[in-house]
């Protein structure tokens, strides 16, 4: 379950709690009509913590995924997110 989500703008970093007592940090984002997601999770729960964090990024801005609009593909990269101070909390 998400436990917060913030954002730079453009992206949505969703915040997950960790079952090794730390968190989780994915960041979607979309860039030429796809969903781009960073992430680094490697836990049995990974590609459930990223369907939650693009459902979440979807609600944020729905106004993108109405059932006219093309859908975007969605491409995992492995790449680490590092929490910044000039990020907007938003959930």
């Amino acid at each position: 379950m998400i436990r917060s989500a913030f954002s730079d703008g453009d992206a949505m970093i969703s915040v997950f709690p960790s079952f090794e007592g730390g968190i989780h940090l994915i960041r979607v984002e979309n860039k030429e009509r796809r969903l781009i997601v960073h992430s680094t999770v490697k836990s049995k729960t990974a590609a459930e913590l990223i369907e939650q964090a693009v459902f979440h990024f979807k609600q944020w801005k729905s106004w993108m995924f109405m059932p006219w609009m093309p859908n975007l593909e969605v491409h995992l990269i492995a790449k680490p997110v590092i929490l910044q101070s000039s990020w907007s909390q938003i959930l």
